[in-house]
């Protein structure tokens, strides 16, 4: 589902025992929440070339994932704001994504488009994953080559974007059992996300 802004990705993860669930990192990003926590992640190959993906993924608790595949390489840097909501059931737990366009590069120009994408289900209790597409065990989400096809995609705001994160930092010193000298610094780092065609 999307509309002019977004694309939304709806997934309801059955459970018989809820009970067996794992779900410990509760935090806004945890790049390696897949290696301790039940997960749910999905891959979006937007320019269909097999070889380069976006990964979103979330555990029970709606801890973020975010990294970029490029031939298999992987590269937890790239992270954006996008949004997740979870909810637990007696029978499984639920997410629902919304991937902004504007965090995204695709092919420029106006018709439909056809993406490559894969959702992976990782469940810790029982040491086991299970996928849309199917593909070779070791691959996981890396395998992009083996990613299913989306068709009739038609996003409408092409990939580009400007954040902002603000920091503060202080440091503090004290002399001869004198006042604390506080030393507080402000700053911020800038991101800007090139257009589309940047990434040809």
């Amino acid at each position: 589902l999307y509309d002019s802004a977004a694309l939304y990705v709806g997934i309801y993860c059955y459970e018989s025992d809820p009970a067996r669930g794992t779900s410990n990192i509760l935090a806004y990003r945890e790049d390696r929440i897949h290696n301790q926590d039940d997960t749910i992640r999905i891959g979006l190959d937007t320019f269909l070339d097999h070889r380069r993906a976006y990964l979103f993924g979330t555990n029970p608790l709606g801890t973020r994932q975010d990294a970029f595949f490029d031939n298999r390489s992987l590269n937890f840097d790239w992270n954006e704001v996008w949004d997740v909501e979870t909810r637990s059931y007696d029978d499984g737990w639920t997410a629902v994504f919304r991937i902004p366009f504007r965090i995204l590069r695709f092919p420029p120009g106006e018709g439909e488009q056809a993406w490559a994408s894969d959702r992976m289900r990782g469940m810790q209790a029982k040491n086991e994953t299970a996928s849309w597409a199917p593909h070779p065990p070791l691959f996981q989400m890396s395998g992009v080559e083996y990613y299913g096809h989306l068709e009739g995609m038609v996003p409408t705001r092409q990939g580009g974007s400007l954040q902002f994160i603000p920091y503060v930092s202080a440091d503090a010193a004290r002399e001869g059992g004198g006042d604390v000298d506080l030393k507080p610094e402000f700053g911020g780092d800038v991101k800007v996300g090139l257009g589309a065609n940047a990434a040809e």
